[in-house]
């Protein structure tokens, strides 16, 4: 995740994920579960000089796509738009927004190596994690938030890149304690969508030993954007929302694997 892209098509889609699946929005008459977002907050000044262009991804909040759009969720497209209109793109303004619920619990501390040293980044990130559980002790639901997603196998978490990505033994803890987890990932241009998902859905169920079938939804606004639900036993509403109380308000937006 990057402060730039804050308030993009993208996050659109993601927050009005969310507020669907804790029932943020109150469409429905069932349980409001307690979100946790925890931001792998990645600032480099290389990746901007290399993708100035990103985060430009705002077309939606024109006045000609407002029609398409706000219906999803008229009170985050409002939220949005006013930030983009202030250009107070940060996590920030997010979080005192509300918009994801006045008791979400967030950890938004930058996941950036800079110049350190390879042990150095070890015991940055594992203090970094730990504030992470902490933060997020006393949610039903996790949202992990990476810039780019799942762990790849050519980069390790202490990587000057390994900030950019969430890794198998990250997600461990919050299962552990219960909790329901949502992961952001972002689609490679190597195969099929649809194949990546599946193979992405089979390697968390394999090497999280998953105890509930995880499923993803992937979103077509913008970039190709998934995310991945990782229900605990005791949230199979989750699924239910997801195929029903979504597909209502945003079902041209958003498929649901398997």
């Amino acid at each position: 995740m990057q402060d730039r892209y804050v308030a993009d098509v993208g996050d659109f889609g993601k927050y009005g994920l969310l507020r669907v699946l804790c029932n943020t929005t109150g469409f429905e008459s069932g349980p409001r579960l307690r979100l946790g977002v925890v931001w792998y907050l990645f600032d480099s000044k290389e990746e901007r000089k290399r993708k100035p262009g990103d985060g430009r991804k705002t077309e939606y909040a024109k006045p000609s796509r407002k029609a398409r759009f706000r219906r999803r969720d008229e009170k985050l497209y409002d939220v949005l738009v006013d930030i983009l209109r202030r250009n107070a793109r940060n996590v920030v303004t997010i979080r005192k927004s509300n918009i994801l619920g006045r008791d979400a619990a967030f950890h938004d501390l930058l996941l950036t190596f800079g110049e350190i040293g390879r042990d150095d980044r070890k015991e940055a990130r594992t203090n970094w994690l730990n504030g992470a559980r902490s933060k997020t002790e006393n949610c039903d639901v996790v949202f992990l938030d990476p810039d780019n997603g799942l762990e790849p196998k050519s980069v390790r978490p202490w990587h000057k890149n390994g900030p950019k990505y969430v890794y198998y033994d990250e997600i461990r803890p919050y299962l552990g304690r219960g909790q329901s987890v949502v992961i952001y990932h972002h689609l490679g241009r190597n195969k099929l969508g649809k194949r990546q998902i599946l193979d992405c859905l089979k390697q968390l169920d394999t090497r999280l030993a998953l105890r509930q079938q995880p499923y993803a939804l992937w979103y077509h606004a913008g970039s190709a954007r998934v995310f991945f639900v990782l229900p605990s036993r005791t949230h199979e509403v989750l699924f239910r929302r997801a195929k029903t109380t979504l597909k209502e308000k945003w079902g041209d937006l958003f498929d649901l694997y398997p």
